[in-house]
């Protein structure tokens, strides 16, 4: 066991959540500016796959499972994306002895490897995967002394960013907002003083008080250098190769949609929207996007995301990492989950 760095004795795991776009890379980012904090760079999403999705059972003792799990890790956008890096886990360290007798120790093994920089062995380790809004309960069932950040930003910004970063469709990205926010603040209420939620838009007007807020937390202690950043924390949207926090990056969607548009976007989250002093301004009542719109919108927004996912790593790579993400995604394995609930 570790021993903890923070000055409360939480040593983690510290999971980051929230819809997409709604800043959960910049708070990882600040927090990783502290040396007792260390986050990997890249979202793991596979916990949800292999502790509910897979169909044979763990078999931890077995030396040929272990390896074949490698391999089958391997495969993942996790690992594939630290590769692209230069940060590979051996396998040395992985099947190092003694080996893991559960998925908890398993996972948590991976992530502190895989925590950037140099750090001593008792920093706080963690994930910071947006689609683990939807896992909070099976994350605090593996990990009991887990704490959670949940952060929340202004539906029609989320559905606007997620638009601009990958083109995904504004209707599917705010349906996605309602129901994942919706569900990540349900789960939220029973992990009681174990979770937290921040607001993107007081984190970039208030960055101190915000950032000081979450280190009380957290239990580590706050630093004014944590708020300057050593690599930009988008790398695809508004606020792409931004080394700061930047104080305007909010309301674009007053001057880049349609006043049509933000009606119909606050119309799909409107009772959410209006319980976390979200506003409309257009919309006067509750109207959700129906179950045909959202079916013929999904290959739409699957075709977007192949699309950049070529753009970003040619046609072959793309191609082979969409199929890898969709088999991996925590957001796929969400709604597989409700499909055998159902």
């Amino acid at each position: 066991m570790n021993p903890p760095s923070s000055s409360s004795g939480f040593a983690g795991p510290l999971f980051i959540v929230g819809y997409p776009r709604s800043g959960t890379k910049l708070i990882r980012d600040l927090l990783n500016r502290s040396p007792d904090v260390g986050i990997p760079l890249e979202e793991s999403h596979f916990i949800p796959a292999l502790t509910l999705d897979r169909a044979h059972p763990p078999r931890f003792s077995d030396e040929g499972w272990r390896k074949r799990l490698l391999e089958d890790l391997r495969t993942t956008p996790f690992f594939w994306n630290h590769a692209r890096r230069g940060v590979r886990m051996p396998d040395s360290e992985f099947l190092r002895e003694p080996f893991p007798p559960d998925w908890s120790g398993l996972f948590e093994r991976i992530l502190r490897y895989y925590a950037p920089g140099e750090r001593g062995a008792g920093f706080i380790w963690g994930d910071k995967t947006p689609g683990y809004v939807r896992h909070m309960d099976l994350l605090h069932r593996l990990y009991p002394a887990a704490r959670f950040i949940h952060i929340l930003r202004h539906p029609c910004e989320c559905s606007l960013s997620a638009r601009s970063a990958w083109g995904r469709t504004l209707v599917r990205a705010a349906t996605a907002w309602q129901e994942d926010v919706s569900h990540g603040r349900s789960i939220g209420v029973g992990l009681g003083e174990a979770y937290k939620e921040i607001r993107y838009e007081e984190l970039t007007t208030s960055p101190e008080v915000v950032l000081s807020d979450v280190c009380n937390f957290v239990g580590i202690q706050y630093s004014v250098s944590m708020l300057t950043l050593t690599m930009s924390s988008d790398p695809w949207g508004k606020a792409r190769g931004a080394k700061k926090i930047l104080s305007n990056n909010t309301r674009k969607y007053r001057t880049e949609l349609s006043e049509a548009t933000i009606q119909r976007l606050e119309e799909i989250t409107f009772p959410l929207a209006i319980e976390l002093g979200y506003l409309p301004e257009f919309a006067t009542t509750y109207r959700p996007a129906s179950a045909l719109e959202l079916r013929i919108l999904r290959p739409v927004d699957a075709a977007a995301s192949l699309r950049f996912h070529m753009r970003d790593k040619g046609w072959i790579a793309g191609t082979k990492y969409t199929i890898l993400h969709h088999r991996w995604s925590s957001f796929h394995a969400a709604r597989r989950q409700r499909r055998t609930a159902a």
